[in-house]
């Protein structure tokens, strides 16, 4: 059976959340939906902030709808990009600040009924199994296996660290125990 033991990487961590950006079910809609009204509150308070503000503009721009739906777009715009800037210096910040993840090693055993989970370090010990049948979904890129065993939580499998058997002896495995539905091979 399919034996990993792997050490994470910043690298690792950044592929998670690469995926997670790709993956609609890995974010929960709520969150996308919560997003998308922030960014238009925000843009709105802009607008309302340059309309009433005490500096004054040129009275043409806001004299025609265009001009004012052009307005909001670019604030909308202005205020995605500084949330794209602000996520990457998140991710960041998660991996400066997260000894634990990258200090430890995870042992992976994938069994005929469940797989374990074994981590082991000086900042963070733990274990865990779990039956296939209770996985939420299982995405397979060029180089990794993530396990979601709920929506938005994920392990890492880099398929350059198996000890024993083969990731395609895993994959076969992992299709054989889930439903064509919970296991993705992405592109």
């Amino acid at each position: 059976m399919p034996k990993v033991t792997t050490k994470y990487t910043p690298e690792d961590y950044k592929k998670l959340q690469q995926l997670a950006r790709r993956i609609p079910k890995y974010a929960p809609k709520a969150t996308k939906l919560k997003r998308f009204l922030l960014i238009g509150l925000l843009a709105l308070v802009a607008f309302f902030g340059v309309m009433f503000s005490p500096i004054q503009f040129p009275e043409f721009l806001f004299e025609s709808l265009a001009c004012i739906l052009v307005f909001f777009f670019l604030a909308v715009v202005l205020i995605y990009a500084i949330l794209i800037i602000a996520r990457r210096v998140r991710q960041k910040k998660v991996i400066a600040n997260s000894p634990s993840f990258f200090d430890a090693i995870h042992e992976f055993s994938f069994n005929a009924d469940d797989f374990a989970q074994i981590q082991t370090g000086d900042l963070a010990e733990g274990q865990s199994r779990a039956k296939y049948e209770s996985i939420f979904k299982v995405y397979e890129t060029e180089h990794y296996f993530f396990i979601l065993p709920l929506p938005g939580q994920a392990y890492i499998v880099p398929k350059r660290d198996f000890v024993e058997g083969t990731p395609l002896e895993l994959r076969v495995l992992l299709q054989a125990k889930l439903p064509p539905e919970k296991y993705v091979i992405c592109k």
